[in-house]
């Protein structure tokens, strides 16, 4: 099943990942970036206010999680040099998990999100 087929979560992400005409999830609420930036709210609030972030592994996404103590579910970038010394070494400072491609891509995120 799709990420939150069964209604155990609620998927946020915003219009710079979801752009007009993509498909969606009745449980993904696509949050408008000129909303956030209307209420005074960054995109580091908003990730603050979650569990657990799906993102492909990255300095930034890293970086907030470690100071926002969110779990990160990623998926791997490929030809990214820090890769490696993040995979091994983030597990003792976040939860984390790898998401594997097949499963990123076809919205697999369930057992990842829940583990």
């Amino acid at each position: 099943p799709s990420a939150a087929a069964d209604g155990s979560f609620l998927l946020v992400a915003t219009d710079y990942e979801v752009r007009p005409g993509d498909a969606t999830h009745p449980a993904m609420h696509v949050v408008q970036a000129a909303t956030l930036r209307d209420r005074g709210v960054s995109y580091t609030d908003l990730l603050a206010a979650c569990d657990v972030a799906v993102s492909k592994l990255g300095y930034g996404i890293v970086s907030e999680c470690i100071a926002n103590r969110v779990a990160l579910l990623f998926a791997l970038r490929g030809r990214f040099p820090e890769q490696d010394v993040m995979m091994r070494d983030l597990p003792a400072v976040i939860r984390c998990r790898v998401l594997p491609h097949d499963d990123a891509v076809a919205g697999r995120w369930g057992e990842g999100i829940g583990a």
